[in-house]
């Protein structure tokens, strides 16, 4: 297994370093982030790997100019994750240790800051209209992963922002402890475009002692409200909108609020998800809708259950059953594909090079379970 997937990890830096510019060598129809955010990551990841080696050196440093340049032309910057600048933001952290100098990534947290704002004023304009939408506070497309980066990378000096930014969250949160209903009748609640990475993002802010007391208090009625109304169906588990991530989470939350009282609730729910192999029946391999999401977050599970090895194996057998030699990325995303900005009904194999939705998520998930853990690149994702 081992031997396996360091020959698919060989492959697909192989690819990478042979081509001048991948992303126009495929035209991905993807998100900002799929693109040379990711692969700057995953040139980080081999250069870390085999740290004296020029060619990926180089190759890496001709990404970040080619994504800077990408940068430059576009009028109007995207300040979330997947379509914008905080994607630009991780990848460049990652790759601070061979930056010639901290100009590009100081001048870049400055724009983010900036950003981040402007964002943040519009948020709160559309609460006090009643008019919130998940592309406000989610992950994916949201202020949350603004507020995770700038606690992560960019805290010193600018806990003014970043308070304010929880304060917005604990007004969401308050909406739903009051049965605020949401666009659809429905409160999403999952990792990518819901309401868990609202109130993970508090929890990582009461963590660094920011509004403790205040995010402790609403995590707790939040809980209760959970217990009370949310439905326990389990339909899903993948990472974008699965039952296992979200409890995962919630995990999290409370070993960082230090309430006991729910950790075996939570310990309990998710040992019932991992103990059901038919959940684990997904379509395809990538990190958003399918196995290598699943496999992280199994990866980073810190209780002991002893189907958590079995499901392991599961999930990293599935993912080598979609490796095709003939596949020049590897594996290919199977998924719906946008067409005059409405999605398919139906599923395409697509070529897709990115950590999302990608071979590059695919194969790094892959090498984490294998080998010791050179970036952690997934807590871009809140693993």
């Amino acid at each position: 297994m081992v031997n396996e997937i360091n020959k698919i990890y060989f492959k697909l830096l192989n690819e990478v370093l042979n081509s001048n510019d991948i992303v126009k060598n495929y035209n991905f129809n993807t998100p900002f982030f799929s693109k040379y955010p990711s692969i700057i990551i995953f040139l980080v990841y081999a250069l870390k790997k085999d740290k004296d080696n020029i060619e990926i050196y180089d190759k890496l440093i001709l990404n970040i100019k080619l994504m800077i340049y990408e940068i430059n032309k576009i009028k109007k910057i995207n300040s979330s994750l997947c379509y914008g600048i905080i994607s630009v933001g991780y990848s460049l952290n990652f790759a601070k240790d061979y930056l010639n100098d901290n100009k590009l990534l100081k001048d870049l947290n400055y724009l983010i800051l900036k950003i981040t704002y402007l964002k943040l004023q519009k948020c709160k304009l559309n609460l006090k209209k009643s008019q919130i939408c998940e592309s406000d506070y989610d992950l994916i497309q949201g202020i949350s992963s603004n507020l995770v980066y700038l606690l992560k990378y960019n805290f010193k000096g600018n806990d003014v922002i970043i308070r304010d930014i929880s304060n917005y969250f604990n007004k969401i949160l308050q909406k739903i402890n009051k049965k605020y209903i949401f666009k659809n009748n429905n409160i999403n609640w999952y990792v990518s475009h819901g309401i868990i990475s609202v109130i993970y993002a508090n929890a990582l802010c009461a963590k660094n002692k920011i509004n403790y007391k205040t995010n402790k208090l609403q995590f707790i009625k939040i809980m209760r409200y959970i217990r009370m109304n949310k439905c326990n169906d389990i339909e899903n588990i993948s990472w974008c909108y699965g039952e296992l991530s979200f409890n995962f989470l919630l995990y999290k939350c409370i070993e960082i609020y230090d309430l006991k009282n729910y950790k075996n609730v939570i310990c309990n729910k998710i040992q019932k998800i991992i103990c059901n192999e038919k959940l684990f029946n997904l379509d395809s391999p990538t990190f958003c809708h399918g196995y290598a999401g699943i496999l992280n977050i199994i990866n980073n599970l810190k209780i002991k259950d002893k189907n958590l090895i079995k499901i392991k194996k599961h999930c990293i057998n599935k993912i080598l059953s979609y490796y095709n030699l003939n596949y020049p990325l590897c594996f290919k995303n199977y998924d719906k594909i946008l067409i005059d900005q409405k999605y398919s009904k139906d599923k395409y194999l697509i070529d897709d090079i990115g950590i999302l939705s990608g071979s590059i998520g695919v194969v790094l998930s892959l090498m984490d379970c294998v080998h010791e853990k050179e970036i952690n690149w997934s807590e871009m994702f809140l693993i």
